[in-house]
């Protein structure tokens, strides 16, 4: 593990931290993972989420109201995304944790980043069963950002943004 990753629309993006401080985004399909979820999503049903994000828990009860208000079935897991203007968060990309990997740093598992007043979008999975498998042992979704013009990619950590209105992306239903 020396990345995240994170495919939007076909295109791959895959963030690496090597450097105390720095980050670099490649755009290419020369990546490999030991774990990765995917979906393939076609089409997407849009809805509008008006409020306040304060924490990654806040992002899943907003995806799961919108998503059973809306017909979803909360023991399928499905992918979402959620689009607009973040006041303040921070996002993670995790580092090498061998020796023998490329830019391994003792002690340093992960780099965390913050960002004030950015554009951009959430990729996340919203799923009731993969707890400690593909979300935190703690909660129902993976969520990464990833900027408006794609210089930066991470794991979500934190989100502190108020009165704003997002758009909501979930899989268009059969």
């Amino acid at each position: 593990m020396k990345g995240e990753i994170t495919v939007v629309d076909g295109k791959p993006y895959f963030a690496s931290a090597f450097i105390d401080g720095k980050y670099v985004v490649g755009k290419d399909w020369d990546i490999r993972s030991p774990f990765f979820v995917y979906s393939n999503v076609r089409k997407w049903n849009i809805f509008k989420i008006e409020g306040d994000f304060n924490s990654v828990h806040d992002i899943q009860e907003k995806v799961a109201s919108i998503a059973k208000e809306n017909g979803y079935d909360l023991n399928q897991a499905f992918a979402f995304k959620i689009k607009g203007e973040f006041d303040a968060l921070t996002a993670h990309i995790v580092t090498p944790r061998l020796p023998e990997v490329e830019g391994y740093r003792k002690g340093v598992k992960s780099q965390k980043f913050s960002f004030e007043n950015t554009k951009g979008e959430f990729i996340g999975f919203y799923s009731e069963h993969h707890q400690g498998v593909f979300t935190h042992t703690d909660g129902f979704v993976h969520v990464h950002f990833l900027m408006k013009d794609k210089s930066f990619m991470g794991h979500l950590d934190k989100i502190n943004t108020t009165g704003k209105t997002f758009k909501l992306y979930l899989p268009k239903r059969k």
